[in-house]
Formats: structure tokens, sequence, C-alpha cells
């Protein structure tokens, strides 16, 4: 069976004012050994630096994680907040229907579009191993709030959860709670978010060196050996 990580990629410009720009986004790929997958990671670098981030230079990568192959209402990557312990705790992440709602206005028109799905996971174990989760996922048409939350709830989705997921979650743990994050798919990446700095060193900070690269990479290795 394939098996498959996200990668995110950094890629920044000197602008006129002589700040650095940085996009960061990430892009879907088969897991494989190291020098095709960075053989991989690298063509698709290219095609990006001469195709709709043109001028930037392509920096390194930021970030690799457990997902499913691209596709709708898939397991697209999770961040996970150990410390938020109480289901309170989730409403500070959390959009409003309304806030949710004005988002839609602002979708591009047959754009993919970037969800989250917040969970509290009150666990069986004990309040002690309470966690607040961020699960990302992409619709490609939206039809309702509540066509949304009725996936989010939906045993299907939550099986997701748990089969990505390294420790021993539970379905019936986890309660959805509502949506973090609704916008559309920029430039074909996930998650793309940009920020502007001063000095190139401190988007360097972020990048992964071949060592740590190649031990994320292990380790996911790893990590798999529990899912499947």
């Amino acid at each position: 069976m394939e098996k498959f990580i996200g990668v995110s990629l950094i890629f920044y410009k000197k602008d006129k004012y002589k700040k650095f720009r940085a996009v960061q986004s990430s892009y879907i790929f088969e897991l494989k050994p190291l020098e095709q997958l960075l053989e991989d990671i690298n063509h698709k670098a290219e095609a990006i630096i001469n195709g709709f981030l043109l001028n930037f230079e392509y920096l390194g990568i930021s970030d690799i994680y457990i997902t499913e192959s691209l596709g709708i209402y898939n397991y697209l990557g999770r961040t996970s907040f150990f410390e938020l312990k109480n289901e309170t705790d989730t409403d500070e992440i959390i959009l409003s229907d309304d806030e949710i709602n004005k988002k839609v206005g602002e979708i591009v028109q047959n754009s993919l579009i970037n969800v989250g799905f917040v969970y509290f996971n009150r666990d069986s174990e004990g309040p002690n191993f309470n966690s607040t989760i961020i699960v990302y996922t992409i619709v490609d048409d939206f039809i309702s709030l509540n066509e949304l939350y009725k996936i989010a709830e939906s045993n299907d989705f939550k099986s997701k959860i748990v089969k990505f997921s390294i420790e021993k979650l539970r379905k019936e743990d986890l309660i959805f709670k509502g949506i973090s994050d609704f916008y559309s798919v920029r430039n074909e990446g996930l998650f793309e978010v940009e920020g502007v700095f001063d000095k190139k060193e401190e988007i360097i900070t972020d990048v992964l060196s071949n060592k740590q690269f190649e031990k994320e990479l292990d380790s996911i290795n790893e990590d798999y050996k529990y899912i499947y």
C-alpha cells in the first residue's frame, strides 16, 4: 500500500524595500527512500519557482508529517495541543458560524478549500491525558456548515484520525468542537502562509538541515509501522 507524507517548503525573495518575503506551503508526496524523495521534492520546488512563485528562491524544507494522498475529506495532517486539557479551551481556536459564512464569500470560485476540524480528546484513561487536536482536510465545494459538521462527526472521518495517530486514540473519545481554518488553497499549496522579514537568517531558522530531515524521515518510517 502506498504511503504519503506532507512536506512544507519555504520560498523567499528580496523585495524593493530590501525586506525578505517568505512563503511556506505544503505539498503531498509519496513516501520513498531518502534520495528518491529529495529528488521528487527538488523537482516540485523547481516547478514552483519557474511557475507561480517566479523570482522566488527555494530555501528548503521546514516540516514533514504523515498524511493521506491528496483527496477530498482525506486526512491531510494534524496539529496537537496537549496543554488544552479542558473542553472550553477549544473556544480560543474555533471560528464562529458567522466568521465561516463571511469567509465563504471570500472563497475563490472552483478552488479547493482548506478546512481544520477541531476535536477535544476526552481521554478514557483520565483527564491528565486530555488534549485538543486540529485535523486538516480539503473540500472542493462548500454546501453548508451542517454538511461539514456531519463529515467531521462521522465514524468514517474519526476512524481516519485514529488510524493515523501514533498514540491510542479512541473514536468515542473524540468530541468534534468546530472549525479552526477555512480558506482557499492558493498556488496549489496546502496551508500556505506568508511573512515579511528584515533578515534572511530569520527565515533560515525554520529550515531543516539535511541531518534533521533524515532524522525526521526515519521517525515517520518508524511511525508508519504502527499505522499499517
